[in-house]
């Protein structure tokens, strides 16, 4: 069974490659300066811990090695964890700029177009391929109406004698065709 091409079809697309890539190409390059500067602190307080403790030789009653160890790689988790969940707050906010920047152009094109404006819009600065759609459902939809408008212009001024119906039905019927 083949299907026929519709151009006004919806589509229901989870993704937008140029944002996404952007957002995955900071998180990866703000991650890789996540790791290194945590692998230059643990390396700075493991250094500092190992110097504190390589020659003593009696029992100071202070916490153990591996307590130190365990608090300072604590510390960097904790920081890691901190520096990734603003991250991903900075990219929750960016997607939400551009999602709302696209429904707000989307929802004046609407409202122009349920006042029956089908007049051609200033052009947005922001793109995007629903926008892209609905300027061309709008182009579609105002040359549905000139046709009708056209068909509208052909009719008669009064109802027409039985024997002219159908004619007229005809005329009538060729908006609809198209």
């Amino acid at each position: 069974m083949t299907q026929t091409a519709q151009p006004n079809k919806r589509h229901i697309v989870l993704v937008d490659h140029a944002l996404q890539r952007s957002l995955l190409v900071a998180l990866v390059v703000l991650e890789v300066l996540v790791v290194a500067s945590a692998i230059a602190v643990l390396y700075q307080a493991l250094a500092n811990i190992a110097d504190e403790n390589l020659y003593r030789i009696h029992f100071s009653g202070e916490l153990s090695v591996l307590s130190l160890l365990l608090r300072e790689g604590l510390h960097v988790l904790a920081g890691m964890l901190a520096v990734n969940l603003l991250a991903l707050i900075v990219a929750d906010r960016v997607w939400a700029f551009y999602v709302n920047r696209i429904l707000r152009n989307l929802d004046r094109l609407m409202s122009a177009s349920e006042q029956l404006d089908f007049r051609s819009q200033a052009p947005s600065a922001f793109d995007h391929a629903v926008l892209a759609q609905a300027v061309a459902w709008r182009v579609n939809a105002a040359a549905q109406l000139a046709q009708a408008r056209l068909a509208l212009h052909e009719l008669p001024a009064q109802l027409p004698e039985p024997a002219q119906r159908d004619a007229l039905a005809a005329t009538l019927a060729r908006p609809r065709q198209g």
